[in-house]
């Protein structure tokens, strides 16, 4: 195999050749007439055309065949060019064509313009006039309407005073409606204490008479005792409360009742204070007066009824520390575990420079995937369904549950609220940095996830 020229070899290797190529094997082809007589048996006319294989064969007379080919194809392309600039100057005279016709459509606009314009002015001209006498009809109408409006403002200003009037009773009704129920509240609290003084009285008394006694006494209803049995003067003094009390309520009751009512009719019915018709005790004490006859409720706890037990936190694995992305993918993929975001805090974090909407969208999303890879119950809280500008759609989906707090409430108090009210059996994960939010999470049993950690959990 023979060597190719010096002048080729740095191209030997090229996929696709350069210009410069071409230059360099017009060179070797001129200088090395054995290479140019090997390229021109390895080829033939068809592949290279006329003028290539007068190059290479280069037979007499092939200068004077090549420079009238070369002529010739100069010829064509001076053609080619004169067509090409026939052909633009043809397309520049159909725009300016074009042009021209426009311009005279847009003269002929202008021109039925101009006289729909003439037209309207003369009907403004006619219109002005009209609107000239209705302006005096309007004037004395405008007069009328004036002191009917007089009228009516001084009626108006009437009735603004019977409101405030009606308002300043109702106010009033409320605040002795307010205190009446106040009175009421403290007149059963008294009454309450009362007959439980009744009560430890009656017991000490019955420890006196019999102080061999170990059994507890039952129940006996004061009014079956004789006349002659007292209670002492604790009793007595308990039963004088009592009766105090339930006269302020019987004044309490009618207090309300006239400030609801507006007068002596439809007062409730007064409460009777209990008698006093038994026997005066020891110190000269107010005497015994009926009490309820049915026995005390008992205190003793109901059977069967326990009480639920707190929330605890789940545990995490040896050697996993709380705020480590290890611990956030455990927590996610507790059994029936409930995962708390908190919404705005998450994505400040995660995407500070974007907007607000888009913030939204993007954490829900990655939210989504969270719940599809690990099967956790989440859910998303932000603040505020009365936002100005359009929320993202609140949703009970099956994977993310996406919802915005009430007016005048924050999704921090959602979010809390929301800890307690989740059976205690599931484990709950609240996902927040605020601090509030986390303390009293926390609180309530529930694991935590800073912002952070969430946000590496769904980057994962």
């Amino acid at each position: 195999m023979r060597p190719a020229p010096v002048g080729l070899r740095p191209f030997l290797h090229f996929a696709k050749l350069p210009p410069r190529a071409l230059v360099a094997a017009r060179r070797a082809l001129d200088a090395d007439d054995a290479f140019r007589a090997r390229v021109a048996d390895e080829v033939s006319e068809e592949a290279v055309g006329r003028a290539g294989w007068l190059f290479l064969a280069r037979p007499d007379g092939w200068e004077d065949e090549l420079g009238a080919l070369v002529q010739q194809a100069d010829d064509d392309r001076a053609r080619v060019a004169d067509h090409r600039a026939e052909d633009d100057a043809r397309r520049r005279l159909g725009a300016a064509e074009g042009v021209a016709r426009r311009a005279e459509e847009v003269a002929e606009a202008a021109r039925a313009e101009a006289g729909r314009a003439t037209t309207a002015l003369a009907e403004d001209r006619r219109a002005r006039r009209a609107a000239s006498r209705e302006v005096t009809e309007l004037a004395a109408r405008v007069e009328a309407l004036t002191v009917e409006r007089d009228q009516a403002l001084a009626e108006a200003t009437r009735s603004r005073s019977e409101v405030a009037r009606f308002r300043s009773d109702a106010t009033t009704a409320k605040a002795g409606a307010a205190t009446a129920r106040a009175q009421a509240a403290r007149a059963r609290t008294e009454t309450a204490d009362a007959l439980a003084r009744v009560e430890a009285a009656e017991a000490e008394a019955t420890a006196r008479q019999d102080p061999a006694q170990e059994e507890p006494t039952p129940w006996v209803d004061p009014t079956s005792l004789a006349p002659s049995v007292s209670v002492g003067q604790a009793g007595a003094d308990a039963l004088a409360s009592a009766a105090d009390a339930a006269r302020a309520l019987g004044d309490a009751l009618a207090t309300a009742g006239r400030a609801l009512g507006g007068g002596d009719g439809g007062a409730p019915p007064q409460i009777a204070a209990p008698s006093m018709a038994g026997t005066a005790g020891a110190s000269g004490s107010r005497p015994l007066g009926p009490v309820p006859t049915s026995p005390p409720p008992s205190r003793a706890p109901r059977a069967g009824r326990t009480r639920p037990k707190p929330r605890v936190a789940a545990p995490l694995p040896p050697a996993v520390f709380e705020e480590s992305s290890e611990a956030a993918e455990h927590l996610a993929r507790l059994p029936g575990v409930v995962i708390l975001v908190d919404g705005y805090n998450v994505s400040h974090a995660g995407w500070p420079g974007s907007p607000i909407a888009e913030q939204r969208r993007r954490l829900v999303d990655a939210l989504i995937e969270l719940a599809a890879r690990t099967g956790a119950d989440v859910r998303v809280d932000f603040d505020g369904a009365d936002m100005v500008e359009p929320p993202l759609v609140a949703t009970t989906a099956r994977t993310v549950r996406v919802s915005f707090s009430p007016p005048d409430v924050e999704a921090d108090d959602v979010i809390v609220a929301e800890v307690g009210e989740i059976p205690a059996h599931r484990p709950v994960v609240v996902a927040s940095s605020d601090r509030r939010v986390r303390d009293e999470s926390r609180a309530r049993g529930a694991n935590l996830l800073r912002s952070s950690q969430l946000l590496r959990l769904l980057r994962r």
